[in-house]
């Protein structure tokens, strides 16, 4: 279940398809919605949805270890919460994802190949 406020300019969640669906951004979706008003259901049809379908990134190679958990500290009720991350889009994961790969390679040798297959 998700909340959608009058302020909700986006709605965005994970969504599984098929292994040959095709990638790219679709915008002719057909979206059916069920929303619960005063505690009765109202199916309402939408067309104006659009899907983005990524390809799958590649595996990584090494997996980084993960961080151990730290303790959490306790929230005070003063403290506003921040507002909710936006999901990155393909563009900044795949910038992330150079950026990480040229981090591990700053750090391996160099070797120069001079043609000769001596």
């Amino acid at each position: 279940d998700f909340e959608i406020t009058p302020s909700t300019e986006q709605f965005v969640f994970d969504l599984v398809t098929a292994s040959d669906s095709p990638v790219g951004k679709h915008k002719t979706i057909f979206c059916q919605l069920t929303v619960v008003h005063e505690g009765e259901p109202v199916v309402a049809n939408a067309g104006g949805t659009e899907v983005q379908i990524d390809a799958p990134l590649p595996p990584e190679t090494s997996p980084t270890p993960e961080p151990p958990p730290q303790p959490k500290e306790v929230a005070q009720a003063d403290t506003p919460k921040p507002p909710p991350k936006k999901p990155l889009t393909r563009l900044q994961k795949l910038r992330l994802q150079t950026k990480e790969r040229t981090k591990r390679l700053e750090n391996q040798p160099v070797q120069f190949f001079n043609g000769d297959t001596d």
